[in-house]
């Protein structure tokens, strides 16, 4: 069987709200450390009641330096990929989940394109996991399919696109709907 590609869509956080905080956040963090380090190393006025080190107060300049970079390198470089084929939905979630997960049409018991509300649903935004083995991979939005599959666990994926989504779906599950209609 040739490989029909029935659905795609990359998600990545690039709200501007989002962008915002994590330049907020990051210039929180840094302000307090250069004030530091420019009165401590470069005028040579010991900075606080009880300063550290220099070499404390490099270490920790550099360490978070580091840090806020690698945070948001993460956040900015996370996306959701899903993607419908023939009779299987893939996702994944770069870097945190870099191989396409696959789910076959037979495992799913059930799917509902719903709105949904992100912080109150799942607590936030991004790779979520819950109680009762429900999973929730979202990026923007409160949009997205609810699969429920037989090992009992429930998979969201959030979704940009719900009517391309839901029209998807229909055409990979139609075929198994008629047959457990007929059957």
């Amino acid at each position: 069987m040739r490989k029909q590609v029935y659905f795609e869509e990359q998600q990545r956080f690039n709200q501007g709200w989002l962008i915002a905080l994590m330049f907020v956040t990051s210039l929180a963090a840094l302000v307090p450390l250069v004030i530091a380090f420019y009165q401590q190393i470069i005028l040579q006025e010991p900075w606080g009641n009880q300063p550290m080190s220099d070499a404390g107060l490099i270490a920790l300049c550099c360490g978070m330096f580091l840090a806020l970079i690698g945070a948001n390198v993460f956040v900015f470089s996370s996306r959701l990929e899903t993607k419908i084929e023939n009779n299987s939905i893939f996702y994944r979630y770069p870097p945190l989940i870099s191989k396409w997960i696959k789910v076959d049409k037979t495992d799913i018991n059930g799917y509902q394109i719903k709105r949904f509300h992100p912080l109150f649903d799942f607590g936030g935004w991004g790779y979520r996991i819950g109680f009762r083995r429900k999973r929730a991979f979202h990026i923007k939005g409160n949009m997205g399919i609810s699969l429920e599959l037989a090992s009992g666990k429930t998979i969201l994926l959030g979704t940009q696109k719900p009517d391309m989504l839901q029209a998807a779906m229909r055409r990979v599950m139609k075929p198994m709907e008629e047959f457990e209609s007929h059957g």
